[in-house]
């Protein structure tokens, strides 16, 4: 059984999941791989793991987004920062400051332009330097590079730490994180185990800061 998902995901809300359903199934081997949520699509619509969990990407008609969870747009900031002290943060002084970017082919960059659209936010690109993964964000900002605009579950990741989130506010923006099948296909009896064991989990446990449950009624 294969399964594709966010590495904050992975890294911050799947270990107990993928432990409990092991105990109690330990001859079903498990394959987790990490992608961005377009890949995350493109390995769902392929049949190349079983389901995947991530943001909506590309809202494609072959595949159903059940939502699962949100999480709250910030920026995130050294520890030292002379922002640090503030509650919260409002979008339009981003055009203040110098940012730090996910490339235009992760699911983080492609949502913070479609924001940016919508709302006529201020969007700062000459001279800027990008970066494919969170984690090399984090490395970027320590060096005093810039700041970088995150949602909170990336933003809660091991790489953050001794870093600091502000969210950010007028407009207050969340991102879903998805449970995302093909349309027509069935899951394994395993498949339907763990998604299930993820759903409960998912209710129960605790989530990082500005993380919050999409309580849904779920057949």
């Amino acid at each position: 059984m294969a399964v594709a998902a966010s590495p904050s995901t992975i890294s911050q809300l799947l270990p107990p999941v993928i432990q409990s359903y092991h105990h109690k199934h330990p001859g079903v081997g498990i394959s987790l791989r990490d992608d961005s949520a377009g890949a995350i699509e493109q390995r769902v619509l392929e049949n190349d793991v079983d389901f995947g969990i991530g943001a909506n990407h590309s809202n494609d008609p072959e595949l159903n987004y059940e939502a699962l969870l949100t999480d709250r747009y910030g920026i995130v900031v050294p520890a030292d920062s002379d922002i640090r002290s503030l509650n919260e943060i409002d979008w339009l002084q981003l055009g203040h400051m110098n940012l730090l970017y996910l490339s235009a082919d992760t699911g983080i960059r492609a949502q913070l332009n479609r924001i940016r659209e919508q709302a006529r936010l201020p969007d700062r690109l000459d001279g800027s330097i990008e970066v494919s993964n969170p984690a090399g964000l984090a490395a970027l900002i320590r060096q005093g590079l810039g700041l970088a605009v995150l949602p909170a579950l990336a933003a809660s990741t091991e790489a953050f730490n001794e870093l600091h989130f502000l969210p950010l506010t007028n407009p207050v923006i969340e991102r879903e994180l998805c449970f995302v099948s093909r349309k027509n296909r069935s899951l394994s009896p395993a498949a339907m185990g763990l998604l299930k064991q993820t759903r409960d989990y998912f209710q129960i446990m605790p989530l990082p800061t500005y993380v919050r449950l999409v309580r849904t009624e779920i057949p």
